[in-house]
């Protein structure tokens, strides 16, 4: 069968590539292009690229991805301009999720939007002290999407005459350990934030373990918003 796909140009195979497969999200996403394949007789692989020598390795010419693979479903993981002309040269069709390339299919939610519904929620309930709690503290991999939830955020914040202290901007590494420790260090504070922004589900899961844990109550002493539902 694989020596008749290769003489047929076509290998039969779609490949998901993640930053990470050990989180709620990335694993959502991977079981549902799974099953997508599966339904069109497809075969399906995963490639984690969870560092920019990864990235270059994926893309890379050499490589001979069009002979592996008929597509990519690139989930946040960036793409310059130069490897997509070198994926449309080479025939490999691509698909994104959580960006958008221009000319090319994708999924994303407008994340500046994301970052500036929470200030105005946070905002309209009375909160002054507000806190963020984003992703990577260093990332290689240039991940937008903490970036414009955190520019969103900011905007509403100072429109409304407040201004994010230093020491309330967190990383939790989009985890559920990650949410916990950074809401600890920021219920340590000698002025702690009354309104927590989570960037994700997961570490807002953290925070409210870590709320809990100081017998404090989420919603009276401390309102936090996480993303994802």
């Amino acid at each position: 069968p694989a020596a008749a796909r290769l003489a047929a140009g076509r290998t039969g195979t779609i490949t998901v590539a993640v930053p990470a497969l050990n989180g709620w999200y990335f694993s959502t996403v991977v079981a549902g292009a799974e099953a997508v394949c599966a339904d069109a007789g497809l075969e399906f692989q995963v490639i984690g690229v969870s560092s920019p020598a990864q990235r270059a390795r994926l893309f890379d010419e050499s490589s001979r991805l069009e002979r592996r693979t008929d597509g990519l479903v690139l989930v946040d993981v960036t793409i310059t301009d130069e490897q997509v002309t070198s994926l449309e040269r080479r025939g490999v069709g691509f698909a994104t999720v959580g960006c958008h390339v221009p000319g090319h299919p994708g999924v994303s939610i407008d994340d500046v939007g994301v970052g500036r519904m929470a200030a105005k929620h946070l905002i309209g309930l009375g909160h002054r002290r507000l806190a963020l709690i984003g992703g990577l503290a260093d990332d290689p991999m240039n991940f937008d999407v903490p970036l414009e939830r955190n520019r969103g955020f900011r905007a509403v914040a100072s429109v409304s005459g407040l201004d994010i202290d230093p020491a309330h901007a967190e990383s939790g590494n989009f985890g559920i350990a990650g949410g916990y420790e950074a809401t600890t260090r920021l219920l340590d504070l000698p002025t702690p934030p009354t309104g927590v922004f989570a960037m994700s589900d997961e570490m807002a899961f953290g925070a409210l373990m870590a709320i809990d844990e100081r017998g404090l109550e989420v919603g009276v002493d401390v309102s936090v918003i996480g993303v994802d539902d």
